[in-house]
């Protein structure tokens, strides 16, 4: 039957449903922990051994395709699942989101807020009755953000009460009470701090009824805070950047140079104590006696951007008095946001090391789990978006499956993985690109799709060409495990009348080859400008960019939109008329004047450009389409 909590929000069954159809956690026996996360524009579970992947929230559910979905909360019995989505504010520019609820199963979803817009971080209470939220605050005069506040409402969506207001709140936490709600907040006005440069977040506790309001820390930046199982302790993380220290700390390149630690604080605000230098993101064990963490220390690996590196994290746990200190992860990836299994058995946390190739590609990661003492993670995910906001149902256990992997590279596939989860939708970009359209599938050579655009451009008056249309591919997501895969490869589609290396190709612009390949004209690049090679096929210009030997493979793989690889032979090339002109003259000069330096002098022409256009036309004998229609 359904949960207190369900039927709270409004979930109860309609009459006449079966008792038996739906169960929480909680009433089934021994049943195993499922993990809630977000995968790029959905909402997934899946079990901790990585069986019964499904979405709850996104295109394939009730819910209108095209939303967003994100930070997930079940209730206290495991039964519905409580959210924020843009469904309803599709196409608005201000990022509106409003709450919903609907059962863990991703059935009957409900909007439970309506005309507020801007809502994030939803939260119910341990009994269920209550859900806090944060909800953005604009001027009458303009629709950015400026502040926000701490909200409180029933279950059901009814009696809406602000708690607190002033400067940017964010991450609401309930003590396991029920009676108070950490939060973190900035306040608009102190800026940065004169110490360490870096926001001033301090943590806030207030009552739920909206009285006590009280600060805990201060002059600090403070954040992922969380309460002890027993509501009398608070850990969170503090960052500072400590000036005149370069060369040191957790990264390299940095003016000053970035400190972190984990720290404890009494829910009164009393006790403030560090317990593990270079580190951040704790997470209590459901008994409260210990607190697993990712730590910096180790320097293993590095995520870099511009001109700085930061090292990458790995997963430790320690007593919650910060004694006995164990690294749990060995990986020169970036492993992130630990979580304990309800039974306190397992953590399950976020990693790229499917996609890590140096400091490259440091924010796709997918969902592993492991034994809370040790040993291979199980890898849940294998996505073509990164994995967010894992979170554990509240009850459950973790299947044997975990603890008995064999590791394999740092990580295993889970036995029930399901198959890969693909977040870009290709199909809508390229109804929008109104000429034919070829690609390479959603995986090619182990990397994702992870992205398509369509662009339509108007150029500057007298350049060419007036009208622009492309449409771009990128697969930059290893999807392999072990994660060994090439560069992203990306594809540029456009027509063969705008393309401008196409008709560059008789002014200035010479390739470095020439050729055939299964029907189509291929010209392959200069490798000083690149490995690219582009193919001419009916009345598309391909370009493709990549290593030379997916290039190569890209060459045998491309085919229409929709169609399986091993297709047949692509369309012969229809060339612009003033190109094929341009071929045909030289074509003919060259029978009276076979010598090449001879006839470029004629021609008054550069010999490697009289030489491509002579190696078009070997090509394109028997693979002519005719002239395109420019």
């Amino acid at each position: 039957m359904v949960g207190a909590a369900a039927a709270v929000v409004g979930l109860a069954e309609p009459a006449g449903t079966a008792a038996s159809s739906r169960s929480t956690v909680a009433d089934q026996a021994g049943m195993s922990a499922t993990i809630a996360y977000v995968g790029g524009r959905d909402l997934y579970v899946v079990g901790a051994d990585g069986s019964g992947r499904r979405r709850i929230a996104g295109a394939s559910s009730p819910l209108r395709p095209g939303s967003a979905n994100a930070e997930p909360s079940f209730s206290p019995d495991g039964s519905a699942v409580v959210f924020v989505s843009n469904r309803d504010h599709l196409g608005a520019r201000d990022g509106a989101t409003e709450v919903y609820v609907e059962h863990a199963d991703g059935s009957s979803p409900r909007r439970l807020t309506v005309g507020d817009r801007l809502l994030s971080e939803p939260r119910l209470s341990p009994d269920g009755q209550r859900i806090a939220f944060v909800r953005a605050i604009r001027t009458s005069t303009d629709t950015r953000v400026g502040s926000s506040a701490l909200w409180v409402m029933n279950a059901d969506g009814s009696g809406p009460r602000q708690l607190a207001a002033g400067g940017q709140i964010a991450a609401p936490a309930w003590s396991p009470d029920g009676r108070s709600i950490l939060f973190a907040r900035q306040l608009t006005g102190i800026g940065t701090s004169l110490k360490t440069f870096l926001p001033v977040v301090e943590l806030w506790v207030v009552d739920s009824d909206g009285s006590g309001l009280r600060r805990l820390t201060s002059h600090a930046d403070d954040g992922q805070a969380l309460w002890s199982p027993d509501g009398t302790r608070i850990a969170f993380g503090r960052a500072g950047l400590a000036l005149g220290r370069v060369g040191g700390g957790l990264g390299t390149g940095l003016d000053g140079v970035l400190t972190l630690g984990v720290y404890v604080i009494g829910a009164d605000g009393s006790g403030l104590r560090r317990l593990a230098d270079r580190s951040t993101s704790p997470a209590f064990s459901p008994d409260g006696t210990r607190i697993a963490f990712v730590s910096l220390r180790d320097r293993n690996g590095q995520s870099c951007g511009e001109d700085e590196c930061i090292y990458n994290g790995e997963i430790y746990v320690m007593n919650s008095d910060g004694t006995a200190q164990q690294r749990l992860t060995h990986n020169p990836a970036d492993d992130t946001a630990p979580a304990w299994s309800p039974d306190g058995t397992a953590i399950a946390f976020a990693s790229n090391r499917a996609n890590y190739q140096g400091s490259d590609r440091t924010n796709e990661a997918d969902l592993y789990v492991m034994p809370a003492a040790g040993g291979c993670p199980l890898r849940l995910t294998d996505s073509s978006a990164p994995i967010l906001q894992p979170v554990w149902s509240p009850h459950g256990s973790v299947p044997p499956a975990v603890f008995t992997a064999i590791c394999r590279n740092q990580a295993h596939y889970a036995p029930g993985r399901a198959a890969p989860e693909l977040h870009t939708d290709e199909t809508a970009a390229s109804r929008r690109y109104p000429f034919p359209v070829y690609y390479l599938g959603d995986v090619f050579e182990g990397l994702f799709l992870t992205d398509v655009q369509f662009s339509h451009d108007r150029s500057p008056p007298g350049e060419f060409p007036a009208v622009q249309h492309s449409l771009f591919f990128d697969h930059g997501r290893c999807a392999r495990n072990p994660g060994v895969c090439g560069p992203e490869v990306q594809l540029t589609i456009q027509p063969v009348c705008e393309d401008v290396e196409l008709r560059a190709l008789y002014r200035d612009f010479v390739p470095n080859g020439v050729e055939t390949r299964r029907g189509a004209l291929v010209t392959i690049a200069h490798p000083s400008d690149g490995n690219s090679a582009t193919i001419y096929t009916g009345t598309a210009s391909v370009q493709i960019s990549g290593s030379a030997v997916q290039i190569a493979r890209a060459i045998r793989e491309l085919r229409p939109f929709g169609k399986q690889a091993g297709t047949d032979s692509l369309l012969p090339p229809r060339l612009p008329a003033t190109l094929l002109r341009w071929i045909g003259t030289i074509q003919r000069a060259h029978e009276h004047t076979p010598d090449l330096h001879r006839l470029s002098q004629q021609l008054h022409a550069d010999p490697a450009r009289v030489r491509t256009a002579l190696a078009i036309q070997r090509s394109l004998a028997g693979h002519q389409g005719g002239a395109a229609p420019c």
